[in-house]
């Protein structure tokens, strides 16, 4: 993987292992306070049946170039199959997914609700007004309770410790619609309409321009898994 830097006028490149983006760019206070939650491989189904752990969604580094890359074939076909207006393709059909937006979006409750319902699924929006996690309730609560009336939990909230929680709770698997620390669902969307339009992901090299900030990270953690090249422009300072 090589990643180079511009920041002032100044340009660094070189190649970053996995280890170095976590000791770099993990937040040294706030949102993640260490330790990931590691994902087993394709599982069961059925996680609270089968008493194996649920295969979560929180980190694109949790998972190997194999399993990535066949996340993003499926998003192929299954975008297909939609768009060619086949109804009777329904893989969540008696499914039901709690989306908790600590911090509301439209664009992502309209793709998430969407998509949930295109499969044959039926997504329950639960915005600030319904859920305040460690306020009203602690995150391991909601995260019990949503657990036992649904079949996946997709939360965007601030704190990265918050996702981490619900996921270590659950026993269904959890989706990171967004942290302050990393936004995967995104980048892997966009790495699949890079693939789309080049027709691949890997030896692509990936010009990001803005702030550093959670697309940066998931950025460098995509790039920690698949062979391409990462080239960041941030503000001094970054």
């Amino acid at each position: 993987m090589e990643i180079s830097f511009a920041s002032s006028g100044m340009m660094g490149a070189g190649a970053v292992g996995e280890g170095a983006i976590y000791k770099s760019h993990m937040p040294s206070s706030g949102g993640y306070r260490g330790g990931r939650i590691r994902c087993q491989g394709p599982g069961t189904a059925n996680p609270k049946s089968s008493g194996k752990k649920p295969l979560h969604f929180l980190h694109l580094d949790d998972f190997d170039k194999k399993t990535l890359v066949y996340l993003l074939k499926k998003a192929k076909e299954v975008k297909s199959i939609i768009k060619s207006g086949d109804k009777s393709f329904q893989p969540l059909k008696g499914k039901s997914m709690a989306m908790i937006f600590a911090k509301p979006s439209m664009r992502t409750r309209v793709s998430f609700e969407t998509g949930y319902f295109l499969l044959g699924g039926h997504a329950i929006y639960l915005g600030p007004d319904n859920i305040q996690m460690g306020k009203r309730e602690e995150t391991r609560d909601i995260s019990r309770v949503l657990s036992g009336y649904n079949d996946v939990i997709m939360a965007r909230v601030f704190s990265h410790q918050d996702i981490l929680d619900l996921a270590h709770y659950s026993s269904i698997p959890v989706i990171n619609g967004l942290t302050d620390y990393n936004h995967p669902c995104q980048i892997l969307a966009d790495a699949l309409t890079i693939i789309e339009h080049v027709g691949q992901i890997e030896d692509v090299k990936v010009v990001y321009v803005g702030d550093g900030n959670n697309i940066v990270i998931s950025w460098l953690r995509l790039a920690a898994v698949l062979p391409f090249s990462v080239y960041l422009c941030l503000p001094s300072g970054v």
